[in-house]
């Protein structure tokens, strides 16, 4: 085989999309939280107060980059580990 020449492995199957119904539903998304852990929270409860506003479900989408530069990196990881 040269080093060269293409795997021939077959391709995997797409995987199959995932439907969810969001009538009805209100999605808050949170990303970028940098370890800030009271920014984070304080953020948590004026989205709390805001749902209320709202019938039906509600979903926070956690988006990544917990950790890093901010001063309580430990804590947010803890946070949401809960």
């Amino acid at each position: 085989m040269s080093l060269f020449q293409r795997s021939r492995r077959p391709r995997p199957l797409p995987r199959e999309r995932l439907m969810m119904d969001m009538r009805d539903t209100v999605v808050y998304a949170i990303g970028d939280v940098h370890g800030c852990y009271d920014e984070l929270s304080t953020l948590e409860q004026k989205i709390e107060l805001d749902a209320l506003q709202f019938r039906g479900r509600k979903i926070i989408i956690m988006l990544g980059d917990y950790v890093d530069r901010g001063p309580n990196s430990r804590r947010v990881v803890e946070h949401l580990m809960a």
